[in-house]
């Protein structure tokens, strides 16, 4: 019979906090590349698809599978992490799309898009911004529609479903 001794609690050892977890397993999990599967392979080939992409995410992990995702579909991308940011891009740069993230801090998906569409000289005004939303539930897409986005996609997605959708709105 062995004896198993287990170092007494110190209040430095109290549960970590939800968000001091969700940091670290972000930040770990964003170093990794971020293999694709094989059977998810576009049928198209890699230069079917043109165009500039703003990818409005604010998740690191989520930010790793869309970039993975959009490189290998042949787009150029630019990242921006929060709706404010995504504005102020798509007033200084010429986009084909916007993929837009609905909940992110600073400015959410829902305003960032309103901000975009009164822009001055027209210029958000016919740019497709297609909404991402984790969880959708029945009456989202109609929600993010109303908000003056083109098109809706729930996550997660797999490539073949962004190449579709991909595929509707660039040039």
């Amino acid at each position: 019979n062995v004896a198993h001794s287990f170092p007494t609690r110190r209040s430095s050892d109290l549960p970590i906090r939800r968000a001091d977890l969700e940091r670290a397993v972000s930040g770990a999990l964003a170093a990794l590349p971020v293999p694709l599967p094989r059977r998810l392979k576009p049928e198209a080939s890699p230069g079917a698809l043109q165009g500039r992409v703003l990818l409005v995410e604010d998740n690191p992990i989520n930010q790793g599978v869309a970039k993975a995702m959009l490189s290998r579909l042949g787009l150029q991308w630019r990242l921006a992490e929060n709706g404010a940011e995504a504005v102020r891009q798509v007033r200084e740069t010429d986009f084909d799309l916007v993929l837009m993230d609905c909940q992110m801090p600073v400015m959410d998906g829902y305003q960032a898009t309103a901000a975009i569409r009164a822009l001055p000289d027209g210029r958000g005004a016919s740019l497709p911004i297609v909404a991402l939303t984790a969880n959708a539930m029945q009456g989202d897409e109609q929600v993010c529609l109303d908000a003056g986005m083109n098109d809706f996609l729930p996550k997660p997605y797999t490539l073949a479903v962004l190449q579709a959708m991909l595929t509707r709105w660039l040039p």
